[in-house]
């Protein structure tokens, strides 16, 4: 009986993923017919549509910012944050979307950046960089902005959609806004010659995976977190620093924010020092979200809690 179900609900599930891209490709089209001051405000209002119509999600994030905040913030509180975030998602994605009228140039009015230098010492030591990031503000347009307005070599590691419609979208979407892109899972080889040519390696190492991670403090909770990226810095010896872009209050400009190298004591054992190196780097990540708790992905099962999924 459970064979004739997934049977079932595969070509159902067909359906429903070409649905979606092909509303996702009519969405784009309308948003680059109509002013982009438009498309900003329209996107952000349908995204907060998703506080109500999406109930499991809604349940995921409340529960994430109670086990954050529950201590700290009244429940009315929390409700803003949530809201908040879907809008900061519907804005990002209405940046994204209308990238190709936007371009270069909306870049270089409506992103500053805080500490350049700092990056471009790092590739005078010549064993490569890698950018420790979250998903906060629009990660989308750091990944730009480094390629686009600082012209530096990186290629940033992303996690493929499972709507492979979706994702060829996005890809060609990255391409065009010369975002360079790996998949995880690719060869670490490849990722190592990465470092070794002297360019960098974009990394978001905010969420929680399936399999073997490393576990760290987050927000006061055991969290699992991405082995691979301590053991990279290990092995490669690159220069490591933290850049968070975040939307300032006027919401159409952004900040980024270049940290000073990561900086941590290795004491030989290889298991404490990749607990170290992941826990200093989560640390910093988790100043940066009590800073700005609207602008991160609290619909992420970050705690890897199965009995809200």
């Amino acid at each position: 009986m459970k064979h004739r179900k997934r049977k079932k609900r595969r070509p159902f599930q067909k359906i429903r993923r070409y649905a979606i891209y092909l509303l996702s490709i009519g969405m784009r089209r309308l948003l680059l017919f109509l002013p982009f001051r438009f498309s900003f405000f329209l996107c952000s209002c349908i995204a907060s549509l998703g506080y109500w119509m999406l109930p499991r999600q809604r349940k995921r994030t409340l529960f994430n910012l109670n086990r954050a905040f529950g201590g700290e913030k009244d429940q009315k509180e929390l409700k803003r944050i949530a809201i908040e975030m879907l809008r900061n998602i519907g804005r990002s994605s209405a940046e994204v979307m209308c990238w190709p009228k936007l371009g270069k140039k909306y870049l270089n009015t409506h992103v500053t950046i805080q500490n350049p230098e700092i990056i471009f010492d790092a590739f005078r030591k010549g064993k490569g960089v890698i950018g420790l990031t979250a998903h906060l503000g629009n990660w989308e347009y750091l990944a730009a902005f480094i390629s686009n307005v600082l012209e530096i070599q990186f290629a940033v590691i992303a996690r493929d959609i499972s709507n492979p419609w979706l994702n060829r979208l996005m890809e060609e979407t990255r391409k065009s806004m010369k975002i360079k892109f790996l998949y995880r899972g690719e060869s670490g080889l490849s990722i190592v010659r990465i470092l070794k040519r002297n360019e960098g390696l974009g990394i978001l190492a905010d969420q929680s995976i399936r399999g073997e991670g490393v576990m760290v403090d987050f927000f006061g909770y055991p969290a699992k977190t991405l082995r691979g990226v301590a053991e990279l810095i290990l092995i490669s010896h690159a220069t490591v620093i933290p850049l968070f872009i975040v939307r300032n209050k006027d919401l159409t400009k952004h900040s980024l924010i270049v940290e000073n190298p990561l900086s941590y004591t290795l004491t030989g054992d290889k298991e404490l020092d990749l607990k170290k190196i992941s826990q200093t780097y989560t640390s910093l990540i988790e100043s940066y979200i009590r800073r700005y708790p609207d602008q991160w992905m609290w619909i992420h099962n970050r705690w890897d809690v199965d009995s809200l999924k």
